[in-house]
């Protein structure tokens, strides 16, 4: 007798998975579905990303809390230790790039990526990101490989000698946006997992 309603209960339990709501598939074919999912990306001037971030290049790494704030072209980027405390924070727009350090003072660039080379020997692709954080390609830069899933989101990405894999995605105001990735360079490697967003167009 156990053992037939121990059978009943597991048939009835695969029943429900079986029977468990999925995501619709669009109603459009992959490539065209990312061009809408582009054009609604597009459209969003301001946006914060809050999550984690781990690097190494083969000799050092890097483990911190990451606050992103993109507003237009103009961003504030925080790196933050184990209690908060700020290890780097980098301001930057169209005119240049300040990083400021709560024990090294602020020093000032034409780009983050020089500016992050120079003060700690981190050649991290923020130019890049701000793009590939939202699961788009950059701009008027060729894009080497690129790989969708079946909902038209970016799942592998090759641009600008970098290889960016998504690994999940989240729905944010009603749009796809990435929470896992990693990024790929022959002199670094790097992982981001993001808790929140925030979208305002």
């Amino acid at each position: 007798m156990k053992m037939h309603t121990a059978s009943v209960l597991a048939a009835l339990l695969l029943a429900g998975c079986a029977a468990a709501p999925k995501t619709p598939l669009p109603e459009v074919p992959p490539e065209q579905a990312l061009e809408l999912r582009e054009q609604r990306l597009e459209a969003i001037r301001h946006w914060t990303c809050v999550g984690r971030v781990g690097a190494s290049n083969g000799r050092d790494s890097l483990s911190a809390s990451m606050r992103w704030v993109q507003s237009r072209d103009g961003y504030k980027i925080r790196l933050s230790g184990p209690l908060g405390q700020a290890l780097v924070d980098v301001t930057g727009s169209s005119a240049g790039v300040a990083l400021r350090t709560g024990d090294r003072g602020t020093f000032f660039a034409s780009s983050p990526e020089v500016l992050l080379d120079e003060q700690f020997g981190w050649r991290l692709p923020v130019s890049g990101l701000r793009f590939w954080l939202l699961g788009l390609p950059v701009p008027d830069a060729e894009v080497s490989l690129r790989e969708l899933d079946v909902y038209g989101r970016i799942r592998r990405l090759e641009q600008s000698g970098w290889r960016i894999e998504y690994l999940d995605y989240i729905q944010v105001e009603g749009v796809d946006l990435p929470s896992r990735l990693e990024l790929r360079h022959p002199h670094l490697s790097a992982r981001i997992a993001v808790r929140s967003w925030q979208l305002q167009s």
